[in-house]
């Protein structure tokens, strides 16, 4: 298997890293069909979604939902990773149709990969156009899910000469329906236990008044490549290409309620809220979505150019990526539990929120590296630019907050007195267009980096390998909030002048009524924030192998990598008493971030044994991670901001092996165990944060993957095959019980076990096969919940799946 980690041609059994390969047979033996698949084919590598829709990739537990990205994302030579911005960042991976080969580099990649590669780093490469031969690619799939609905999809590629030997194309498309599971159900809910300590089938009863929507979880994907290679002459080669893909979404993808579903056979529900007008309600703009639909068109356009200057080769790439995502999200449960009296959600209670994200990214790259294979000193050095540009836009209107008392705001109470309701008194402004949050995030990183990586052969056998980045990194960030949840200068029901009544700050009393909304000291104001800051981060790689042979290599590398800091705005006038609390006196939040860094060692074997019939791959490693960017929830108003925290440790070790037991089995294992742990106690003003010995997050310490693959002779010279799958995903690790956001009744994360099968035969250049995601109906449940609510929800595997295809190849 060749593969360009190093950015350089290399078989990957001579590669002094741990990494998983995907080629594009093993993804079409694999029955692979997304990013899901491949990160539970992965040990070490964890792919997590919420139930807002947002999802982050992590690698050797180096994971965080906040700042930037922990794991470089690639299409080629092009990074796509995106910054978590506002509360609906999401992720982007390209379909897994007409790949070459995925490439999952574990450990830091900062020297060569740089920004966000702290765990390491994932590379979907394609094919390139063929100068002298026709290929061609087609595949047909249908299938259909216990309990859900069908799905589909179909995609072709072709390529080949439009000049011999010197210009060449290659042209893709794709489509897929990936059918729903999870149906909507209208009813009404009543609390029976208010704090949700009963577990997630007592604390509620729901009382359903018809089948709302079947199966409304279907996502559809449409994706187009098309790439040219010009070889004007021997020594150069011109490559343009463009990707596009659009995903749409009827609903959020994986949620559902225990309390109305039985996984069991395969029944998963979750509830509809739909708006009323009455004394309570306020009336909503039209437009307002039944569901929770989402779109994300993604176009990348690159032109890569390749020049062999004699000893040195000068590749250039450069790129522009414009990412649009535009969502609807019921927050109905959210907004109840912040801003009503009631536990759970009234008849006619509905909140839904828009958010919009964009993403415009340009980067150029100009490399430089020996020519020659075969030198003692293989280098590659250059320079990478990018200015990334990311844009949040969120509106949230509720239907209910205007009929809601704030205790201790009451309708004609202070400080406006009698005709100003509670939510006058609490929030000094009320909602426009049924607005009551609003903000427009926007963040500019300008980075320039210079990096080289030297892989010395001192002396027979045994190769140094050195390696450095310099980044200089520019962040900007501009905010603007709206809405009465912003306001700056909110009443609290108080007759005190705005800032004032708190616990740092005595009372500047005002009389009732003295002052209408607006007036004097309640004008309202909003936070319009402008930061900037700039670092300078060095990695570097330091690594010794040694080739005892040419099928037993042994290696150590240290390495390491970073992800930049960040600006953020003011959190919203309804934090500062929870900010006091916590130490910032002045009810502010701190409006930058720092980069934050880890360190790797790691110790490695790669080894052909028995005439290569059985290959082995083992990775020990420790990664200290420091100055973590952490997430820091406030309750009391449901946002939070970012702040470096402590410093923790993973410690783990990968295993793989592939054996050829007989001519016409094989057999593959991949085991992956890791540790990450906090350091020290984090505590601020006496409120501790976590506890030393804490996990990092509710990353799984075991994964596992056992397959087997067996090629057989069926009569009238007919050749087939059979594989199964087994993939095993550990029970989450004990959550730390010592801070005030424990949650003492959800349950700890369990184990998942997954088996999928597929069996086929080959008809010439055609094969036919059948298959099963699923097999055995895994219907492992995961619950999730608000700390203190009733309410809970949960996640589980996609039910038993099974489908037939048809792959036609030339």
């Amino acid at each position: 298997m060749i593969v360009t980690a190093n950015r350089r041609e290399q078989a990957a059994s001579r590669v002094p890293m741990s990494m998983e390969v995907f080629s594009e047979e093993r993804l079409e033996r694999q029955n692979i069909r997304n990013f899901s698949d491949i990160a539970s084919a992965t040990p070490g590598l964890r792919f997590a979604q919420s139930n807002l829709g947002q999802s982050w990739i992590s690698i050797r537990g180096v994971v965080s939902a906040v700042g930037a990205s922990t794991t470089g994302l690639y299409i080629d030579d092009t990074p796509i990773q995106v910054r978590s911005l506002g509360n609906s960042s999401s992720t982007f991976t390209p379909s897994i149709f007409d790949l070459e080969r995925v490439e999952v580099l574990r450990g830091p990649q900062g020297t060569l990969f740089g920004d966000s590669s702290m765990g390491g780093a994932i590379r979907f490469i394609t094919p390139e156009p063929d100068l002298h031969d026709y290929t061609g690619y087609a595949r047909a799939e249908t299938s259909t899910t216990t309990g859900g609905s069908n799905s589909y999809e179909g995609g072709f590629a072709i390529g080949g000469p439009i000049v011999e030997g010197s210009l060449g194309f290659r042209a893709s498309g794709y489509f897929q329906h990936a059918g729903g599971w999870i149906d909507r159900m209208a009813g009404r809910v009543t609390a029976r236990s208010l704090n949700g300590s009963a577990g997630p089938m007592e604390s509620l009863d729901f009382t359903e008044t018809g089948l709302y929507a079947s199966n409304t979880n279907n996502v559809d994907t449409s994706a187009l490549r098309f790439a040219l290679q010009w070889a004007p002459t021997d020594n150069l080669t011109i490559k343009p290409s463009v990707h596009y893909e659009k995903r749409e979404s009827d609903d959020i993808p994986l949620y559902f309620w225990p309390i109305l579903s039985d996984p069991g056979s395969s029944r998963y529900v979750r509830p509809i809220w739909r708006p009323t007008v009455d004394a309570t309600h306020t009336p909503l703009p039209a437009g307002a979505p039944d569901l929770e639909p989402g779109t994300d068109e993604f176009f990348l356009p690159s032109l890569n150019i390749e020049w062999n200057a004699g000893a040195v080769d000068v590749v250039s790439t450069t790129s522009y990526l414009d990412r649009d995502q535009e969502s609807f999200s019921d927050y109905t449960t959210t907004y109840v539990r912040l801003f009503s009296t009631s536990p759970v959600p009234r008849p006619g209670d509905y909140t839904y929120v828009i958010f919009g994200n964009r993403q415009k990214v340009f980067t150029q790259e100009l490399r430089l590296q020996n020519a020659n294979p075969d030198s003692a000193a293989r280098w590659v050095g250059g320079v990478f630019y990018s200015r990334n540009e990311q844009i949040s836009n969120q509106v949230a209107r509720p239907n209910f907050v205007m009929g809601t008392v704030f205790p201790p705001a009451v309708d004609g109470g202070a400080p406006f007195g009698p005709g100003y309701s509670a939510y006058m008194n609490r929030y000094g402004v009320e909602p426009e267009d049924s607005v009551t949050y609003r903000h427009n995030l926007t963040t500019n990183t300008d980075q320039l980096a210079v990096f080289g990586q030297v892989d010395w052969e001192f002396a027979e056998r045994w190769t140094l390998t050195a390696g450095l980045r310099w980044t200089r990194a520019d962040i900007g960030f501009d905010a603007v909030y709206g809405g009465p949840n912003n306001n700056l200068r909110q009443p609290r029901g108080l007759a005190c002048v705005p800032g004032t009544g708190t616990a740092a700050v005595p009372c500047d009393p005002v009389e009732i009524g003295q002052y209408a909304p607006g007036e004097g000291p309640f004008a309202p104001e909003y936070a319009t924030t402008s930061n900037s800051g700039s670092e300078s981060p060095v990695t570097p790689k330091l690594g010794l192998s040694y080739q005892y042979d040419s099928n037993n290599m042994f290696y150590a590398t240290a390495a390491r990598g970073y992800r930049i800091g960040g600006a953020q705005a003011r959190v919203p006038g309804t934090c500062r008493d929870e900010l006091i609390t916590l130490g910032f006196l002045d009810g502010n939040s701190p409006e930058i971030y720092e980069s934050d860094t880890v360190t790797s060692y790691e110790l490695g074997a790669k080894n052909r044994l028995f005439g290569g019939r059985v290959s082995l791959d083992t990775a020990i490693y420790q990664i200290d991670w420091e100055d973590i960017q952490t997430s820091t929830n406030l309750s009391t108003c449901g946002v939070g901001f970012i702040r470096n925290g402590n410093s923790a440790t993973v410690k783990g070790i990968d295993f793989s092996m592939a054996a050829r037991a007989t001519d016409n089995l094989r057999v593959e294992l991949a085991l992956g165990y890791q540790r990450g742990e906090r350091n020290e106690a984090e505590i601020i003003n006496g409120r501790l944060l976590s506890s030393a010995g804490a996990p990092i997050a509710n990353v799984p310490r075991f994964q596992g993957t056992l397959s087997a693959h067996y090629d057989f002779t069926l009569p009238n010279q007919l050749n087939g095959f059979a594989r199964a799958d087994w993939q095993h995903i550990g029970q989450g690790p004990r959550p730390d019980t010592g801070p005030a956001s424990y949650d003492p009744f959800l349950p700890r994360t369990p184990k998942i076990n997954t088996v999928n099968a597929q069996a086929g035969v080959y008809l010439g250049d055609m094969t036919l096969y059948v298959f099963a995601s699923n097999l055995l109906n895994d219907d492992t449940v995961r619950y999730d919940r608000a700390l203190g609510s009733p309410l809970w929800g949960a996640f589980a595997p996609r039910p038993r799946t099974v489908g037939v295809g048809l792959s036609y190849r030339f």
